[in-house]
């Protein structure tokens, strides 16, 4: 699956879309929400990624980042060092 998290600061909107990998982004976000994140930010500070499968036994793998700043896309970091077998910690 591919995830966009993007967040337009004029009309302080975030949408997540959703699409599987090798189609084009979908027209409408899966989820929308209105949020002044200024007022959330601080200028300095960390940010990562979580996730669950509840109570069931699971992998969750990030394959890739990219970050846009101001409309400029930036190249999609792919990563090639993936865990394998049953690691628990990287």
């Amino acid at each position: 699956m591919r995830v966009w998290a993007e967040y337009y600061a004029k009309k302080m909107d975030f949408n997540v879309t959703i699409a599987p990998l090798n189609t084009l982004k979908p027209v409408l976000p899966l989820l929308s929400y209105t949020i002044n994140l200024s007022s959330v930010l601080l200028s300095k500070m960390y940010v990562g990624f979580s996730s669950s499968t509840g109570a069931a036994a699971g992998s969750n793998y990030i394959l890739g980042w990219s970050f846009c700043l101001n409309g400029r896309e930036a190249e999609l970091l792919a990563f090639n060092l993936l865990a394998t077998g049953n690691e628990t910690t990287w």
